[in-house]
C-alpha cells in the first residue's frame, strides 16, 4: 500500500512500501507527476505523512499557486 511522503516542503507518493523510493511528486496546479530524479533517497530521507496532512498540503500548494498566477488588482 502507498503513502505520502513529505521532503524540504515538497509533497511525494509512493506506490510501493519503502519512503526513499517515491513514484510521484505533486505539482502545484496540475496535479502527480512522475518522480524523475534520484532513486534511491538515502536513508532517513523524507517523513511520512497522514492522507489528510497531504490534502490540506496539496491544497495550500494550489492556492499559493492561483494566487501567484492570478493577475495584480488594478488601482482605482
Amino acid at each position: 500500500m502507498g503513502f505520502y511522503i513529505e521532503n524540504d516542503g515538497a509533497l511525494y507518493r509512493t506506490l510501493g512500501g519503502m519512503t526513499e523510493n517515491p513514484d510521484d511528486i505533486y505539482k502545484p496546479g496540475t496535479g502527480w507527476i512522475e518522480y524523475k530524479g534520484d532513486l534511491p533517497k538515502p536513508p532517513g530521507w523524507g517523513e511520512r505523512i497522514l492522507v489528510k496532512d497531504a490534502e490540506a498540503m496539496m491544497a495550500r500548494m494550489d492556492a499559493s499557486f492561483k494566487d501567484r498566477d492570478a493577475p495584480a488588482a488594478k488601482p482605482e
